[in-house]
């Protein structure tokens, strides 16, 4: 059988992951990542390397199913009896809920959520994730599904935990902060789902009262009055600590500029930053066309302490960010964008926040500063080395080191031990 980009992952998923060579796990499990489990084989035209490495992947993969081919077709029968199915109500895996307003992706988080806390085989984590990567492969769900990330995340945690698993069992445990993140997801879908049909109002004489409908926004361009306009509330993001102290605290959908020659902390402060968004407010996607996905990019997340469930990093800009909800551009000079370009993004993705990060000449200056700078509202320069000044609208003349001690933000206070 000749193996083709077409057949690849169903034919590991028909032979079983655990049942590949080492070599074999290690470049599948580099398959998955680079091409979205089978989604997206666009770096094939664009990296010789990656071409190569399938290209022998996809060769090996055949001796190694025409080699073993009778171990392999009993291998496959029992996977097969294994496949397709959701647990059963009395599985130890937890049941899954069949309301109809919950549709594959949303079963599928429910059931990993019932994986934690419990003790499971490894037999019963791996019809988990073949049922998973079952979905993906026949593109039941997608890189474009409302819930891709959360999958992705499911299954590349899993997949570590189950190439780990020394003993026939094993605990699965799962952070606080993103359990709750995953069950409001299902509580949002469940009361979609169960949307309540209007009552009208009747009269004390027995009559439907006339419907009373709402009011029409005000246009967007308006004259009001200053009594008015002083009593209307808008929702800040209710920053703390240095970056209030730094910007102020911005609304919801705000923009921000960081410039600064090179190697004076321009990224470690940005990542510090989308750690802190990531943590506090929302989903975050640090595009790092600067440095890619390489052992620098590694150090500073690691050196500011960073990683998080939420917090998302890229080495090139999507067509869709609209999952995010602040978007990290570093840096907008190796991008290529020009403020035309910043301002379709900001127009297709309202209410969503960007920090374009700029790259200066020796002297401190780039091309269209003034043009980017006035179009922002928040503007951060470091001036030296380790240094950020921000002259905005929302604090002017804040400082901040951007070198300073370890996060420690985070960490939970402990009753002392006597």
């Amino acid at each position: 059988m000749k193996i083709t980009k077409q057949n690849y992952f169903s034919e590991v998923k028909r032979i079983g992951f655990e049942n590949l060579p080492e070599a074999l796990k290690k470049v599948h499990l580099v398959l998955m990542t680079k091409t979205d489990m089978g989604n997206d084989w666009s770096l094939l035209d664009k990296d010789m390397e990656f071409k190569k490495t399938v290209d022998l992947a996809f060769e090996k993969l055949g001796d190694f199913i025409r080699n073993n081919k009778k171990d392999l077709s009993g291998i496959a029968e029992r996977n097969a009896l294994l496949d397709g199915h959701f647990v059963s109500e009395n599985s130890q895996l937890g049941a899954v809920d069949e309301k109809p307003n919950l549709g594959l992706e949303l079963k599928l988080i429910l059931r990993f959520l019932n994986l934690t806390g419990k003790r499971i085989s490894k037999v019963e984590l791996k019809n988990y994730i073949d049922d998973l990567q079952d979905a993906i492969a026949k593109k039941k769900i997608r890189k474009t599904s409302n819930h891709a990330r959360e999958i992705s995340y499911i299954q590349s945690s899993l997949i570590k935990i189950y190439n780990e698993m020394k003993g026939k069992d094993v605990s699965i445990g799962l952070k606080t902060e993103t359990s709750k993140r995953l069950k409001t997801l299902l509580t949002k879908a469940k009361n979609k789902g169960t949307k309540k049909k209007a009552v009208k109002s009747v009269s004390l004489s027995g009559t439907p009262e006339p419907e009373v409908k709402a009011e029409t926004p005000a246009p967007e361009n308006h004259i009001m009055s200053s009594v008015d306009f002083a009593e209307m509330k808008f929702e800040s993001l209710g920053f703390s600590k240095k970056w209030r102290e730094l910007m102020g605290d911005p609304s919801k959908g705000f923009t921000a500029m960081v410039f600064g020659k090179p190697k004076t902390g321009k990224s470690y402060l940005c990542i510090d930053f989308a750690g802190y968004l990531a943590r506090h407010h929302g989903d975050t996607l640090y595009v790092a066309k600067e440095e890619k996905l390489d052992a620098t990019l590694h150090k500073k997340l690691a050196d500011k302490e960073v990683a998080h469930p939420n917090l998302f990093v890229s080495d090139y800009l999507p067509e869709d960010v609209s999952k995010y909800d602040f978007i990290f551009l570093d840096s907008v000079n190796k991008l290529g964008l020009t403020p035309k370009d910043l301002d379709k993004l900001r127009t297709n993705n309202p209410g969503k926040a960007f920090i374009f990060i700029f790259q200066t000449t020796k002297q401190g200056a780039f091309r269209g500063r003034n043009e980017f700078q006035h179009d922002v509202d928040v503007v951060i320069e470091i001036p030296e080395q380790g240094k950020a000044v921000q002259f905005g609208r929302f604090n002017q003349g804040g400082e901040m080191q951007i070198f300073d001690e370890p996060n420690t933000e985070e960490i939970e206070t402990k009753d002392p031990i006597y």
